[in-house]
C-alpha cells in the first residue's frame, strides 16, 4: 500500500483482532455474527457512550428556563437531526431512536414547566398536538412570528428515520439544514428577539423606513452596561430580553451610538407608513407591527 498508494497505517486507529470481537470504528461498533446456518454478517450498534453524550447534550440545550423556547427547540432539534442522518446505517436504530425520543420529551415538557411555571399536565394541554407531517404527537413550540396559527407550529423531533441499508443502491437524503446550535440569548442578542423584531417591522427601518440597506437589531440600551445582579452573565441575557428592540439600517444605528449623520438617510424621521402601521402586544411590550 505504501509502494503504490504512498499510504501508511496510523498504529492508533489500526487493530488486528477475531471478527467475533467488537471493535470501535466511525461511531459504530462493529461485531460479526451468524446465522443458524453459518452465514456470516457484520453487525453495526451504537455504542452506549454515544447515547450518553446525546443525554447530556439534550440536558443542557433544556438546562435554562430563562431560553427563549424558540432557541431551545431548534437546538434540540439540531442535535437529534445531526444524530439521526449518521446512525441510520446501525441495526440498533429504531431502538435507540425510541429512546432518545424519550428522553428528548421529558427534558423539553420539564423545561416547558419550569419556564412557565405550571405542572406538566398543563404544558401538554398547551404544547402537545399532532405533528401533521409525521402524523405522531409531539410537543410544539410557535416560531417568533405573529400569529400563532397552526401552520406556525414548530415541533420537537419525535420521529426516528428508517434505517438505511448497507446493500442499497440508491444514496438517502437527508434534511440539508443548519446542524449546530446557537447560545446568542445568552450574550443578550436571542435569535428569537430577532425574528420577532424582523416581522414587526417589516424589514424596514424603523427610524426612516429604509429597507435597501443591511439592517440591525438595535438595543436601546447597552448591553455591556446591563446591572449585575449576581455572579455570571445572567444580567446581560435578561437585559437584552427585556428590552424593546427597534430594527434600525446601518446609517441610524451608526447615527444613534456614534452620532454620525448620513445625507441619504432621513435623520430619524419615520415615513408615513411607518406611521400609519397599527399597534402589537408581544415580546417587550407594546410595539408597532
Amino acid at each position: 500500500m505504501h509502494t503504490h498508494l504512498g499510504l501508511t497505517l496510523n498504529a492508533d486507529k489500526t487493530h488486528s483482532t477475531h471478527w467475533r470481537e467488537k471493535v470501535r470504528f466511525l461511531g459504530y461498533e462493529l461485531e460479526g455474527r451468524s446465522n443458524p446456518n453459518g452465514t456470516g454478517w457484520l453487525h453495526l450498534a451504537l455504542p452506549h457512550e454515544a447515547m450518553r453524550n446525546m443525554t447530556a447534550k439534550i440536558q443542557q440545550a433544556t438546562r435554562y428556563p430563562q431560553a427563549p423556547e424558540y432557541e431551545v427547540f431548534r437546538n434540540i432539534n439540531a442535535i437529534a437531526r445531526g444524530w439521526s442522518n449518521y446512525d441510520r446505517s446501525a441495526h440498533t436504530n429504531t431502538v435507540a431512536g425510541g429512546k432518545l425520543s424519550l428522553i428528548i420529551y421529558w427534558h423539553t415538557v420539564h423545561y416547558l414547566s419550569t419556564r412557565h411555571r405550571c405542572s406538566i399536565a398543563k404544558s401538554m394541554r398547551t404544547s402537545y398536538a399532532s405533528d401533521p407531517k409525521t402524523g405522531c404527537v409531539a410537543l410544539y413550540s410557535y416560531k417568533p412570528a405573529p400569529p400563532q396559527t397552526p401552520e406556525q407550529r414548530s415541533f420537537i423531533w419525535h420521529k426516528t428515520l428508517p434505517r438505511i441499508s448497507r446493500a442499497a443502491k440508491t444514496a438517502p437524503t437527508v434534511n440539508d439544514s443548519t446542524a449546530d446550535s446557537t447560545t446568542n440569548w445568552a450574550k443578550g442578542r436571542s435569535d428569537h428577539q430577532k425574528l420577532t423584531t424582523r416581522t414587526i417591522a417589516d424589514n424596514r427601518c424603523e427610524s426612516c423606513g429604509r429597507s435597501d440597506e443591511p439592517l440591525v437589531v438595535h438595543h436601546p440600551h447597552r448591553l455591556a452596561k446591563a446591572k449585575r445582579v449576581k455572579a455570571g452573565m445572567g444580567h446581560v441575557a435578561h437585559s437584552g430580553i427585556a428590552q424593546r428592540t427597534k430594527l434600525r439600517c446601518h446609517t441610524c444605528h451608526m447615527q444613534h451610538h456614534h452620532h454620525v449623520k448620513d445625507e441619504g438617510c432621513a435623520g430619524g424621521k419615520p415615513d408615513a407608513a411607518q406611521v400609519a402601521r397599527p399597534v402589537w402586544r408581544g415580546l417587550g411590550g407594546d410595539r408597532r407591527a
